[in-house]
């Protein structure tokens, strides 16, 4: 993680050589929303947008509906949470009825090295 563009923006990079996927998010508060904005990039041609705000100790990052193939909108976000100086966790989850119910699609624990 860096911050870029005069400390304005959040550059992530991500890789995984054993799978051969790399990835890049940016990441922007926008005062004029007052919520934040990411957008992911990676090497098998995903381009995901999310936006969202901190609250309560979480930070939670959504995607607009989108339609799947069986017509039903699917709604992703993103949950860090039990964030600490050193650490947190980061859910990635998925809803199809229109975020009354979530599944959880991978959850990771971050320590800091």
């Amino acid at each position: 993680m860096k911050h870029v563009l005069d400390g304005c923006v959040v550059q992530e990079n991500f890789n995984d050589p054993t799978q051969h996927f790399t990835g890049t998010s940016w990441s922007v508060y926008n005062p004029k929303t007052s919520k934040w904005q990411q957008t992911w990039v990676d090497n098998q041609g995903a381009y995901i947008t999310l936006t969202g705000k901190f609250e309560s100790g979480q930070m939670i990052l959504s995607t607009p509906p989108a339609k799947l193939q069986n017509k039903k909108l699917s709604v992703s976000r993103m949950i860090f949470y039990n964030i600490r100086p050193d650490s947190f966790d980061w859910n990635w989850e998925n809803s199809t009825d229109n975020g009354t119910s979530w599944k959880l699609n991978w959850k990771i624990h971050y320590q800091r090295k």
